[in-house]
């Protein structure tokens, strides 16, 4: 428990009295307006997280990227070069 402690106050103390933390969020929406608005940083729950990545739009830039990628690098994975 300690260390879990320690690693709270340590990302806490690094995002500095100068910067905004948002949170309880209810949705995706809420996140990019907080973001847009200035926001630093956001804590965000798992099934939040799980709604943004599974949009359309995330969906077809993840698409948009493999094709490029194959364009360029083939076969090769990112460790490969």
């Amino acid at each position: 428990m300690r260390k879990q402690k320690d690693t709270f106050f340590s990302r806490a103390h690094s995002i500095g009295s100068d910067n905004i933390l948002g949170s309880s969020f209810k949705n995706v929406a809420q996140v990019l307006s907080a973001l847009r608005s200035g926001a630093h940083a956001v804590t965000i729950a798992p099934e939040i997280i799980s709604s943004g990545l599974s949009s359309s739009l995330v969906e077809n830039a993840v698409l948009d990227f493999r094709k490029s990628w194959e364009n360029v690098h083939k076969e090769k994975g990112l460790l490969d070069l």
